[in-house]
């Protein structure tokens, strides 16, 4: 278990993941994480955030006041050059607003450098830029640049942002 100040993340159990698929499943969720949402299954989400194989992968149900909210995942896990991604953070719609994603992902950032011993972790956003520097700030994550056009959705070419934090040694 990984805790925060609002939320718990804890593995992911196979009892979970109808929950979870709802959280995906709602208007905006999968739109700000891949870029094809409507190809999206619970078979192959691990293929759309494009760490299907990832034997380093963890796979965190995020849980507020015992209830499942959201979904949280560290990826690429690199022992060698201490490092990895969060491809997903997930958060249930109807609790935006409330810090729940940012406090998840504060907390899972910390266990990595803490116990994992990571120095980076990185993650990417394909919301549009302002919002996702305003996200970024929030999290204390630093902003290290756009990647112009690389995912076409709904007809228009897509940019990707990348930001980082990076734990001073």
């Amino acid at each position: 278990m990984i805790e925060g100040n609002k939320v718990v993340l804890r593995p992911a159990a196979t009892a979970d993941w109808d929950a979870l698929w709802m959280i995906l499943q709602q208007q905006g969720v999968l739109e700000n994480i891949v870029p094809n949402p409507h190809e999206v299954t619970q078979g192959n989400l691990l293929a759309a955030l494009g760490i299907a194989g990832d034997m380093t992968a963890k796979v965190f149900t995020i849980l507020a006041a015992e209830q499942v909210v959201g979904l949280e995942i560290l990826a690429r896990i690199d022992p060698v050059h201490r490092s990895a991604i969060i491809p997903c953070i997930a958060i249930d719609r109807r609790l935006n607003g409330e810090g729940l994603g940012v406090d998840a992902t504060q907390a899972l950032v910390r266990y990595a450098f803490r116990w994992l011993g990571l120095h980076r972790v990185a993650y990417t956003s394909i919301m549009p830029l302002e919002k996702a520097q305003d996200r970024a700030a929030k999290l204390g994550a630093a902003y290290e640049g756009t990647s112009l056009g690389v995912f076409y959705q709904n007809g228009k070419w897509i940019d990707q942002h990348r930001f980082a934090f990076v734990k001073e040694d």
